[in-house]
């Protein structure tokens, strides 16, 4: 019967039953599309984190090169996601010339054994460099450097040009010890096959040699420059090792490990990006909690206000119900009922018009260009979330009508009665 009766009230009253199915759409909406960036701020700080090209980096403090061999315990833990080795050094160019500058410091007592030199970054994934990262150098054309590349070379698009070579050409190399030149004569040339090229002007010291110009600087595959200086498995150098995470937590479990390095080491923290923009996230948190609280204190102030009106022209009904002998309790439930009928209705248009507000949210936060995270928005709708806000609704609305109604139950029926007239 109570159920028959708030059907009916429904039915009967339809203006009201609009625009109270108006107002829970609207806070649904706006709940669901609240809570939604809310609870999903930690894929937002991981997608940031990504973004943000945050890892830790070794090197000795007198720049000088370690081996693989002494970090080999740092490579197994399970919070690094990926590792990438540098090793910087100079290679000797075989039958091409490098690009001399007109600016660059001329020196006529260089020995030939020092001329024609490149600048070489060996290097498991290019693209982690912070010359790419940076936008100091960006690619032109091909791709970069990766892990399981053999005999491959990035170089510059005015090298390639510098000596009519085109993608796919080979160039012939071999190490080079600037520190004891005696030991040229212990390498051998190499041939790596150009995959890509860029653009771009870094910081140059110039000291006379070719290897200072950035048209001369070249990306080469970690490993075969290992090779090219006749290292064995586990004597292979680095200048630097980079460690990349998924998240911060990782990277600061990472960071303390670094502690047991010895003092000839120094650890490089590279978040500092990720640090500035994981505040503007933490504000916009707080900017979204606080908005939850102000979507419900005005839901509970609007609804009471209109649920004490309509009670109010209810009096006569009330009064009904109670001179038939039906309870106070289910007078209240069906009240309840009333709204429960309504919202849900209310909640399918808000599921659509939430889903619309989440991506609108993600655009005036700036989180557009990350791909994954719109994507995911985008292509599923999250129940989850939705059924937590349609739960803090109906907790709402159960304590306007429990409000509201008490105000008029808790009187005695005979006093509800004399109301009427």
């Amino acid at each position: 019967m109570i159920l028959k009766n708030a059907i009916s009230y429904i039915r009967k009253k339809k203006k009201r039953s609009f625009l109270m199915f108006t107002i829970l759409t609207i806070v649904l909406s706006f709940l669901y599309s609240a809570l939604t960036v809310l609870n999903s701020s930690k894929m937002i700080e991981n997608n940031f984190y990504k973004a943000s090209n945050s890892y830790v980096s070794i090197v000795r403090k007198d720049k000088n090169f370690f081996t693989v061999k002494s970090v080999n315990n740092l490579l197994e833990k399970k919070e690094i996601k990926e590792s990438v080795f540098n090793f910087k050094t100079l290679f000797k160019l075989k039958d091409k010339k490098t690009i001399d500058s007109l600016n660059s410091v001329k020196r006529d007592d260089i020995d030939e054994n020092l001329k024609n030199l490149i600048n070489v970054n060996a290097i498991t994934n290019s693209s982690k460099d912070v010359l790419f990262t940076s936008g100091v150098f960006s690619l032109t054309a091909g791709r970069g450097i990766l892990k399981d590349d053999k005999n491959k070379i990035l170089v510059h698009e005015k090298f390639l040009k510098h000596n009519n070579l085109k993608l796919h050409d080979k160039i012939s190399l071999k190490a080079f010890d600037l520190t004891n030149n005696s030991n040229d004569k212990n390498f051998k040339y190499h041939d790596f096959e150009i995959i890509g090229t860029f653009t771009g002007k870094m910081a140059e010291k110039h000291t006379g040699l070719s290897s200072d110009l950035s048209e001369n600087f070249v990306f080469m595959d970690y490993f075969s420059s290992q090779k090219a200086f006749n290292l064995k498995e586990n004597e292979e150098k680095l200048t630097k090792l980079m460690l990349f995470t998924d998240s911060k937590k990782d990277l600061d479990i990472v960071k303390n490990s670094l502690s047991s390095l010895d003092n000839s080491m120094e650890v490089e923290n590279n978040s500092m990006a990720f640090s500035q923009v994981i505040d503007s996230v933490n504000t916009i948190k707080h900017i979204i909690n606080t908005f939850i609280y102000c979507i419900i204190a005005a839901f509970v102030i609007v609804l009471c206000l209109i649920l004490i009106l309509w009670l109010r022209e209810r009096i006569y009904e009330i009064a009904i119900f109670l001179s038939i002998g039906i309870s106070k309790a289910k007078i209240m439930l069906q009240f309840i009922l009333e709204l429960f009928l309504t919202s849900i209705f209310a909640s399918f248009v808000s599921l659509i018009l939430g889903n619309f507000l989440v991506k609108e949210i993600i655009k005036s936060i700036a989180l557009k260009d990350l791909e994954n995270l719109t994507n995911g928005f985008k292509n599923s709708f999250n129940f989850v979330t939705f059924i937590e806000s349609y739960i803090i609704l109906l907790v709402v609305m159960v304590f306007c009508v429990v409000l509201t109604s008490g105000i008029i139950l808790i009187q005695k029926p005979k006093k509800i009665l004399s109301k009427i007239s």
